[in-house]
């Protein structure tokens, strides 16, 4: 789970991809940002930068001010 910090690193890209290298296949990561700091837009792009980094995604989650969305390594 990355739960409000994927837009605290440096490097979201270099993360998840360091993050799907530590995953057993099919394994899943729960990404979660605060909706009132992190934009629709910006939520996208950590959504693509995750597919770019191998991960396909589940499903959007719906959790209390927040964003969230359910992602699995390979195809689902």
């Amino acid at each position: 789970m990355a739960f409000y910090m994927v837009h605290e690193v440096p490097n979201a890209e270099a993360f998840l991809m360091e993050i799907v290298s530590l995953l057993k296949p099919k394994g899943k990561l729960l990404v979660v940002e605060p909706r009132l700091h992190v934009s629709a837009t910006a939520f996208e792009k950590t959504t693509e930068v995750a597919e770019k980094a191998g991960l396909s995604p589940v499903s959007e989650q719906k959790i209390s001010f927040s964003r969230g969305k359910l992602f699995q390594l390979g195809r689902s």
